[in-house]
């Protein structure tokens, strides 16, 4: 097949931008024909090779967007529309924001939505929010998790040089990782308050277990003056901040894997990244988790305690778990929306 994938690609490394980047090698492994586009810093020169990458006609358009994004998924609406492109829309959120109260914008949104040949959501939280929000029709939606393999280049990437001497001797290495240190509904959206707050208790009673928080993207520097005393003073914590390579090599290196995201808008790569490492994962329990995950009550810092503790007792007691790999089943199901949408009428 003939795709082109539009999304933010790395760096830096988030959420979508990984997801795009184990999909674009996912189908060229599978022998499809694969263009990629960054949408993640808008340009002139962005939005000219959207339009060469759109212009084929037997090439499908998959753009990834969340609620963040709508003005560009708007505009990229109007292009598809001009140069008469199917495409299909992957939403990995959409939250509730200002914008949506206001009828005009949800009018255009619903129609760049409806245009598409699918509206694919990572959960379904998302289907039922975009729905809610702007009206989309429920046959327009199909919901496919962003569970995708880990990707070689994640694989092969090494540890970054400045990952402190003192974590890579513990002899258990607890991992929190913070992509966008941001505020979600006046709090922590990451939970590093809540990871902190536990910690205390968890050194307590495990000393040689040795926690590194790892920051990509301060957002609300409030936060961070908030948490930065404690990121200093705690027994046993290190920190690294502007991190903005790829999280692989740092969960390769860990025993266990902290995620206390006080809501999520699909399933978290952290926590896959976490199995297919061969690690214990911990988490909030403020979206359904895989199975194998030792869940604490979401916001909760003591229920918090206890989870990583017991995550930490397992390793001491068992060692590490076998790696668990992801099935190449979304794979699968992408690949054969794509031959549907390239077969039928655009939308």
């Amino acid at each position: 097949m003939n795709l082109a994938i539009l999304a933010p690609f790395p760096p830096p490394y988030g959420g979508v931008s990984v997801h795009a980047m184990r999909l674009a090698e996912a189908l060229r492994d599978a022998g499809d024909d694969v263009v990629t586009v960054d949408v993640g810093r808008s340009s002139l020169r962005a939005i000219a090779r959207v339009v060469k990458a759109a212009w084929r006609q037997d090439r499908l358009v998959h753009y990834h967007s969340d609620e963040g994004n709508w003005k560009m998924a708007v505009l990229l609406g109007l292009i598809f529309d001009a140069t008469g492109s199917r495409y299909v829309i992957t939403l990995h959120s959409f939250r509730e924001r200002r914008a949506f109260h206001n009828v005009f914008v949800r009018t255009l949104l619903r129609s760049t939505y409806e245009n598409a040949q699918r509206v694919i959501c990572i959960s379904d939280h998302v289907r039922d929010a975009v729905r809610s929000t702007i009206g989309l029709a429920a046959g327009q939606c199909v919901v496919i998790s962003s569970t995708l393999p880990v990707s070689t280049q994640e694989r092969q990437a090494p540890l970054p040089v400045s990952v402190p001497q003192a974590w890579l001797d513990a002899p258990v290495r607890v991992l929190f990782n913070v992509s966008r240190l941001v505020e979600y509904h006046g709090k922590d959206l990451y939970g590093l308050d809540v990871v902190l707050d536990a910690w205390r208790d968890v050194q307590a009673a495990h000393p040689s277990a040795r926690l590194l928080v790892v920051i990509a993207t301060i957002v609300d520097s409030t936060l961070y003056d908030a948490a930065r005393e404690r990121l200093r003073t705690l027994p046993g914590v290190d920190v690294l901040t502007n991190i903005t390579g790829l999280l692989m090599p740092f969960t390769l290196a860990s025993h266990v894997v902290v995620r206390a995201t006080r809501t999520e808008g699909g399933p978290s790569l952290t926590i896959q990244e976490a199995f297919e490492s061969g690690c214990v994962a911990v988490a909030s329990d403020s979206v359904p988790r895989p199975p194998a995950t030792i869940l604490f009550r979401n916001e909760d810092a003591g229920d918090c305690a206890r989870a990583i503790g017991e995550a930490i007792d397992r390793v001491t007691s068992s060692g590490r778990p076998a790696p668990v790999v992801a099935s190449a089943t979304i794979v699968h199901r992408l690949r054969a929306l794509y031959q549907e949408s390239l077969t039928t009428a655009r939308s």
